[in-house]
């Protein structure tokens, strides 16, 4: 009796020690990763989805590697464990299929450079910035409203990376009878105020782009990073709308971006 209460005694120090040790080192990986962060800010983006993935990987062996020492000192045979998994694979592939899935399509995306963390990205109705990335999921900052999203791996190929600069049309539907001098006036004004935004490269007053049911659309084209596409857009035709505004076009138009 006594020596089977000294055997728990020693597994239970053995285990905390071996717990205290795991936490003491995913600490020591979180400080050293934050270090890293704080010296990467000009780093291309391909080296810092690397840096996150391979931290993200040292960080899962560690919980791992804890785990299966603690189940060691306390008299499960480990080996024989992962040896006899082969019973369980039915059940165990239906319960980690999705988590397996993030991790392989994970590893696919750092292999095969499909985006990097810095590039702005479509998914599903969602555009947005590639702020993070990790061995189970990508993090997006909305590029329009800052709000962030998080998709799991397994659905990155839904992921459309899109070009570092975009053109844009930002264009108002006005009736077909309204003057085409005040429009035009209207939208080269426009364009003359939208030349002194901040990022907005060549804008131009696109003409006639539609004619459909008595209304007529015009357009203002224009290029930009495709981090500040939708925010610019809503600026120029703020813009726009005043200059409509002045030149006294106050019939209903509707915007189109």
């Amino acid at each position: 009796m006594e020596k089977i209460q000294d055997l728990l005694r020693q597994n239970w120090v053995a285990s905390l020690a071996i717990l205290i040790t795991g936490i003491g080192l995913l600490h020591l990986e979180n400080k050293i990763y934050r270090a890293y962060r704080s010296s990467y800010t000009e780093k291309p983006g391909d080296f810092k989805t690397t840096v996150q993935v391979f931290f993200s990987v040292v960080r899962f062996f560690i919980v791992i590697a804890t785990i299966f020492m603690i189940l060691q000192v306390n008299g499960v045979d480990v080996s024989s464990l992962l040896a006899g998994l082969g019973i369980f694979s039915a059940f165990a592939g239906l319960a980690l299929q999705d988590f397996l899935r993030d991790i392989i399509m994970g590893t696919r995306m750092l292999m095969d450079h499909f985006f990097e963390i810095g590039d702005v990205v479509r998914y599903e109705d969602f555009e947005g910035t590639v702020t993070g990335f990790d061995i189970r999921s990508t993090k997006l900052r909305s590029t329009k409203d800052n709000s962030t999203l998080t998709v799991c791996n397994r659905n990155i190929s839904q992921i459309i990376r899109l070009p570092k600069t975009m053109t844009s049309v930002v264009s108002v539907t006005l009736p077909w009878e309204t003057p085409e001098k005040a429009v035009e006036k209207a939208f080269t004004a426009a364009v003359a105020e939208a030349e002194n935004m901040g990022g907005i490269e060549n804008p131009s007053y696109a003409g006639l782009l539609s004619l459909q049911d008595g209304k007529a659309s015009y357009g203002i084209v224009f290029s930009s990073a495709a981090a500040n596409r939708l925010i610019l857009q809503k600026q120029v035709l703020s813009i726009l709308n005043n200059h409509l505004l002045k030149e006294n076009l106050l019939q209903p138009w509707s915007p189109h971006i």
